[in-house]
């Protein structure tokens, strides 16, 4: 079997990386020696992805510059590995996903044949379908079009008004 040896780094987050990461730092908590230069971020994200799979799970928050944090991170960790939930409850289904189709090598419809005899809805399992369908896409044909960006903030606008995304409390508005 062709299945992956190495383990998975999965980065949860809302935002971008920072561009760098300070030498001081880098002494305070791995080295202890002083001197350190400071290390660009893509350098620590070309080590990692030696080590792991790696993956960017993305949760949007505001539509504006969503495509410019995708497009940032996409300079650290291949575009089909940056994965935009759409529900942040969604999180651990995708996580389950990554891990069955990269490392088991299950396909797509495997995984949410196995999502559905979980019990979980058909909602969930469409979602999990539109995030994890990027896995299958090879980095050369990965396109984010205009079109497709405004579908998104389109959805994103729409989950926003029924209160369905799971990252408001109802504090907020």
């Amino acid at each position: 079997s062709n299945s992956t040896q190495k383990g998975f780094f999965f980065f949860l987050g809302d935002e971008c990386y920072y561009p760098e990461v300070k030498g001081i730092q880098v002494e305070q908590l791995i080295t202890g020696e002083g001197n350190t230069p400071n290390v660009p971020s893509v350098d620590i994200f070309q080590q990692l992805q030696t080590r792991f799979e790696v993956f960017y799970i993305h949760k949007p928050h505001s539509v504006w510059n969503e495509y410019n944090i995708v497009d940032i991170w996409s300079k650290a960790i291949p575009r089909n590995r940056i994965l935009i939930l759409h529900d942040a409850k969604a999180c651990v289904d995708i996580m389950l996903g990554v891990m069955a189709i990269v490392g088991k090598n299950l396909s797509l419809s495997e995984y949410l044949d196995d999502m559905r005899m979980r019990g979980q809805t058909e909602e969930r399992i469409n979602d999990a379908r539109i995030v994890l369908k990027n896995l299958e896409q090879h980095e050369e044909s990965f396109v984010d079009t205009v079109e497709d960006l405004k579908t998104e903030a389109k959805s994103f606008i729409e989950h926003l008004k029924d209160g369905s995304m799971g990252f408001f409390t109802s504090s907020q508005t």
